[in-house]
């Protein structure tokens, strides 16, 4: 950037001569405040600018210096036309900001630097060099100084390994060291141990139900990639025999009461286990093949007969019905609600320890008599059961409820899942239409 050039104005203060505190003087600028008479005269000398050839003097052009950037012809290009700054831009590192010619014109942002009342005067330029940025003189002598530390501090270093190397405290140091132990490899597993005995292995007894469930699973499908959601807004099915529920079945209750508006069973001194169906109504509906109340009723693979007989319940709860639809020697899945398979073998039950000697039929032979007023020690294990199937936040109650608003369906339309619902009704429980409004609003 050529040097500016004072106004006559300013010639007439510089009475002092150049100061060595002063930024624009120690930077070699004209300074029209430290600035005497002859060296502002010579100042303007020696950066006058140089005169424009083949510029036609009615021309418009746009003055390049900064802090200027007004409009102008060659013809009216006075020497002192031209307000602008005359110093470059200086950035402070350690304040994080921009001046100019004295401190005290500190800025934060570079547009605010181009604002501050320019220093200069002189004529217009419309050739001025581009700006170019310093850093301050601070930032420098910080660098030198940092420069000086880190090469004293890696001489200390050098010196002291030297030392150490001379004293033997780097081998010394090696052969106090601990040993690393040896990580065990991924791939080396114990080997099973080896058994010599001619005895039956006996399966450890667990009373998790992810098992039995397992075949449910496969043949529903279930996937955690759901459909797109949208309003549920249900449509009736095309035919009133696709809407089944096994709460229009006779209700026996004898001395259990109902809930007036949830519809739930209530056991007073079981608040927490809330089934919606009788064992009436399980029964009628249409149940494990029809073969539940059979001794040796069930799939192939039963291994004995089982202590169930129908003459130990009320005869109200098999009232009217044929023998096939509870006492059925073979698992006919006609005789079943849904029409489909549902469930495991009395055998798997029985192998996986699932199976209380007391009611050996399984859970709804313990519900029929806990039903009837029984209650033993496995109470608690049952409910938990029941809670994790169709409780409030059972497993697959709240999978088939899902399934419902999925397919835009009623809560009753038989079509969607039905292996889940003829599970669910071996367990007491049918989904009602107010937990599946309830649910969707949630979702």
């Amino acid at each position: 950037m050529r040097a500016p050039i004072a106004s006559t104005s300013d010639k007439a203060l510089g009475t002092r001569g150049p100061d060595a505190q002063c930024q624009r003087c120690a930077q070699g600028f004209y300074c029209a405040e430290h600035a005497s008479n002859g060296a502002s005269e010579k100042s303007m000398e020696e950066t006058k600018p140089e005169p424009i050839v083949n510029v036609d003097p009615d021309a418009w052009q746009t003055c390049k210096r900064p802090g200027c950037g007004l409009k102008f012809r060659e013809r009216d290009n006075a020497d002192d036309a031209c307000v602008f700054h005359s110093g470059a831009p200086i950035f402070h590192e350690t304040k994080k900001g921009w001046s100019c010619c004295t401190a005290d014109k500190l800025v934060y942002d570079f547009d605010d630097f181009l604002k501050i009342a320019p220093c200069a005067r002189g004529r217009h330029d419309a050739n001025a060099a581009p700006l170019q940025f310093q850093r301050s003189s601070a930032t420098k002598s910080r660098r030198r100084i940092m420069s000086e530390y880190e090469d004293a501090r890696a001489k200390t270093i050098a010196r002291n390994a030297e030392r150490m190397r001379a004293l033997g405290v780097n081998a010394l140091a090696k052969e106090l060291a601990p040993t690393k132990k040896r990580k065990a490899s991924a791939e080396v597993r114990p080997s099973a141990p080896r058994r010599t005995s001619g005895r039956a292995r006996t399966k450890p007894t667990t009373y998790s139900d992810d098992a039995a469930f397992a075949a449910i699973e496969s043949e529903v499908g279930t996937s955690s990639a759901r459909a797109v959601r949208k309003a549920y807004d249900p449509s009736v099915p095309p035919n009133d025999a696709l809407r089944k529920s096994a709460l229009t079945a006779r209700d026996w209750r004898g001395n259990v009461k109902r809930h007036p508006t949830k519809g739930h069973l209530i056991f007073s001194d079981r608040p927490d286990f809330k089934p919606n169906l009788t064992p009436a109504q399980v029964i009628r509906a249409g149940s494990w093949g029809g073969c539940y109340f059979h001794p040796r009723g069930g799939k192939p693979g039963i291994r004995g007969p089982c202590d169930i007989d129908p003459k130990e319940f009320p005869h109200e709860w098999f009232e009217g019905l044929d023998k096939t639809m509870y006492a059925s020697r073979r698992y006919n899945v006609p005789t079943n609600m849904y029409g489909v398979k549902a469930g495991q073998t009395q055998e798997f039950w029985e192998e996986k320890g699932w199976i209380d000697a007391r009611d050996p039929r399984g859970w709804f032979h313990w519900y029929c008599r806990f039903f009837q007023g029984r209650r033993i020690d496995d109470d608690d294990r049952q409910i938990s059961r029941w809670k994790g199937v169709c409780g409030e936040k059972g497993r697959w109650k709240t999978n088939l409820i899902n399934k419902i608003i999925d397919a835009n369906a009623t809560h009753d339309d038989s079509r969607v899942s039905p292996v889940v619902r003829q599970t669910l009704l071996h367990w007491a429980c049918e989904i009602r239409e107010e937990e599946v409004l309830a649910l969707a609003k949630r979702r």
